[in-house]
């Protein structure tokens, strides 16, 4: 598999949370690039624009200028990304927060671990559950 094309997308406002998470896919598949964006409106220039073309998008809700939930309504509206795999990556754990999002086209739903390993492992099942490439780091 081509690195170009096996993107990992993660959305998410806290920079400290995309370097972990980012470190963290690396060490399951370093073939797989890990691109961010810190807000729903530059995720969405990005993908439109062609400059990150994922296999999956992992986003948070709770974000400045356009949250998860905008950009899950405004993304399920563009040709081509009706059925990309997006999973809510937050925090929050509530049913209605879960509901939400599913209503809004998330096709998952993944709270941040407190833990390097746990968060692994969660990944891991994530891609593993879509058929994503997982090799266990050295």
């Amino acid at each position: 598999m081509e690195k170009n094309n096996a993107h990992i997308f993660l959305i998410d406002d806290d920079e400290d949370d995309r370097e972990v998470f980012c470190e963290v896919l690396s060490s399951i598949n370093p073939d797989l690039v890990c691109k961010t964006a810190g807000n729903g409106r530059k995720a969405m220039s990005m993908l439109l624009s062609g400059e990150t073309n994922p296999l999956i998008i992992f986003l948070d809700i709770n974000m400045p200028i356009m949250n998860g939930f905008e950009f899950l309504r405004a993304i399920r509206k563009e040709d081509g990304f009706e059925s990309l795999p997006i999973i809510v990556y937050s925090t929050s754990d509530d049913a209605a927060t879960r509901e939400k999002a599913q209503y809004l086209g998330a096709t998952g739903y993944m709270t941040k671990p407190n833990n390097h390993l746990l968060l692994m492992k969660k990944i891991e099942t994530v891609l593993q559950s879509y058929h994503l490439p997982v090799i266990k780091g050295k």
